[in-house]
């Protein structure tokens, strides 16, 4: 839960959607994989000060990390 809802950042809304605002590590990496919300697989890979999202197997974001709609 740590990893999922903490460094993840990974945040169900009332509204069915799903929000994402990682906080990658200061040192390493740290890769979630196979995060299943509402039929959609979800992957977060982070790094410092570099997150990427997948949905689905395909990217839905690359960068630095902030706040995603990610569902």
């Amino acid at each position: 839960q740590a990893i999922l809802f903490g460094m993840a950042g990974m945040r169900p809304q009332l509204d069915g959607s799903l929000l994402a605002f990682p906080r990658p590590p200061a040192e390493g990496r740290v890769t979630l994989i196979g995060y299943t919300f509402r039929g959609h697989r979800i992957d977060a890979h982070m790094e410092p000060g570099y997150c990427r999202i997948d949905r689905d197997g395909s990217c839905i974001y690359e960068g630095a990390p902030k706040r995603i709609r990610v569902v």
